[in-house]
């Protein structure tokens, strides 16, 4: 499993740091500011994706960290890529896989992971987050791959 970031807030930040602690291939993020990336980046020693499609191609799990209202508008911008065998996962909390409508005819996978955790503090956040309780939903695909 390779996977890329959209999304380079307390989220993304804190599950990429731990992921990449644990030896999980994080590649890197994509963000809407240079600034955000640079500091994600910079944080969890992965690199700094210019577009979606950059990070589409690099990366078989995508990640995204974004705020609830953007997910549905990142979804419309990467669907138009090649997911074929990729999967797709958002950490809202108040927000299903049913988000990534038509994800069926992309070839892709669809999950939502839900930690039940306050990140509020994206560099030191990672620390506690292996006592963290995750639920998760989506495709049997999907969740049998993030976990």
């Amino acid at each position: 499993m390779n996977i890329g970031f959209i999304g380079a807030g307390r989220v993304g930040c804190t599950i990429g740091r731990y992921l990449a602690d644990a030896g999980i291939a994080v590649e890197g993020y994509y963000s809407r500011t240079k600034e955000s990336v640079d500091v994600a980046t910079t944080f969890t020693k992965t690199r700094a994706f210019e577009s979606f499609g950059e990070l589409v191609k690099a990366c078989d799990t995508i990640f995204v960290t974004t705020s609830d209202d953007a997910i549905e508008n990142v979804w419309n911008s990467i669907k138009q890529y090649d997911l074929k065998g990729k999967v797709i996962s958002h950490f809202s909390g108040s927000l299903s896989s049913d988000i990534f409508f038509g994800i069926e005819a992309t070839g892709a996978y669809g999950c939502s992971i839900h930690p039940m955790y306050a990140f509020s503090d994206k560099f030191t956040s990672y620390k506690k987050f292996n006592n963290v309780c995750l639920t998760m939903e989506g495709s049997s695909e999907a969740v049998s791959r993030t976990q």
